[in-house]
């Protein structure tokens, strides 16, 4: 079963209009933001529209600890996302407990709705 829907939204500060295709195969995007003030910005907005995707699995990778404690604070207040910090320094049990929670399916009696990781590479 797989998800063939299209969204179409505005990123902040851009005036063209981000695709977001969802299908049975993982994808990735790109989306230049002219201003590094506004990524965050974008990032949120994009995930926000994303996120409105019942069971929609979502993994955003970021360069560092500092950038990832940024991220999951930000999308913390959006409605339909979960977020989880994958760090490499947590214990395998941590980790294991973090990606169950991340396959799980919506199907299931998992409490997550969206699941969001974040994972950082130190």
């Amino acid at each position: 079963m797989g998800i063939t829907d299209t969204i179409e939204t505005t990123a902040p500060h851009s005036s063209q209009p981000a695709s977001i295709y969802f299908n049975s195969q993982p994808r990735h995007f790109y989306v230049a933001v002219d201003r590094l003030q506004f990524k965050m910005e974008t990032l949120v907005g994009l995930l926000g529209v994303a996120g409105r995707r019942h069971g929609l699995p979502m993994v955003v990778c970021c360069s560092s600890r500092d950038e990832l404690d940024a991220v999951c604070a930000a999308v913390s207040n959006l409605p339909h996302i979960s977020a989880a910090s994958l760090y490499s320094d947590l214990s395998e049990s941590e980790r294991i407990l973090i990606l169950e929670k991340f396959r799980c399916l919506p199907s299931t009696s998992c409490f997550w709705r969206v699941t969001y990781i974040c994972t950082c590479f130190d």
